[in-house]
């Protein structure tokens, strides 16, 4: 979050819950389905990009141990008994980030949490859900992450294509990578007429105005050049 001091500002996350082949998050390819998705608002304005990430991982473990929850009883496991938390967790979750540091604080036994103390929290039960059975944290490169267009002002065909095949794979590949160009500087048009002032914010300004004090620059070409 980025803007005017007096302007209200707010940090956005996005997550999509996928029920995908065992292939997708091992390595290979996959095929998936949409189970859920969103695209909203943090509740609190983040001081960082990592808080930000953090967060938005807290959400996306929390909408993805609900959802397991679901397939769970779809399975037929009962959620009403005792050892209901043994059912949940037989069926896999896997959250995916591009957020490196993330990732490695996620995964890590030691107590750093950040400049940040109030994210120990979110931090500490990231690394409790990551201790269940069938729970796990995966990083993916940005070029890779499809859902970033949830978050950012971009172009969509990445999105588009992915949701499209529905196939994608959280190792890096080049079938799933988004295609990036080089923007090109816009080409300053000099509209400039004999006789008219000069814009200063012409490139050429500074260096007529060096020129100007230069004796014998009328004569020596290589100066106009």
């Amino acid at each position: 979050a980025s803007g005017p001091v007096m302007k209200k500002l707010y940090s956005q996350a996005a997550h999509l819950v996928l029920i995908a082949e065992a292939s997708l998050v091992n390595g290979g390819e996959g095929r998936f389905t949409v189970l859920d998705g969103r695209s909203h608002r943090l509740s609190r304005v983040c001081r960082s990009t990592y808080a930000a990430e953090l967060l938005g991982a807290e959400e996306a473990f929390d909408t993805g141990h609900y959802s397991r929850g679901v397939l769970s009883e779809v399975f037929g496991h009962r959620l009403d008994v005792k050892d209901s938390e043994l059912a949940i967790d037989s069926v896999p979750l896997t959250v995916v980030t591009d957020a490196k540091d993330v990732y490695d604080k996620g995964g890590s036994d030691t107590p750093s949490y950040g400049a940040q103390k109030s994210l120990a929290f979110t931090v500490a039960w990231i690394r409790s859900m990551l201790g269940r059975s069938g729970t796990d944290l995966k990083w993916t490169s940005t070029e890779n992450m499809f859902i970033d267009a949830g978050t950012k002002d971009m172009d969509l065909s990445h999105i588009h294509r992915i949701l499209d095949q529905c196939k994608w794979s959280v190792k890096y590949s080049p079938s799933f990578v988004k295609q990036t160009a080089k923007k090109t500087k816009p080409v300053l048009e000099r509209t400039v007429m004999v006789g008219e002032p000069m814009n200063p914010a012409d490139p050429l300004y500074g260096h007529l105005l060096r020129v100007a004090e230069s004796p014998g620059w009328d004569t020596d070409r290589k100066s106009v050049v």
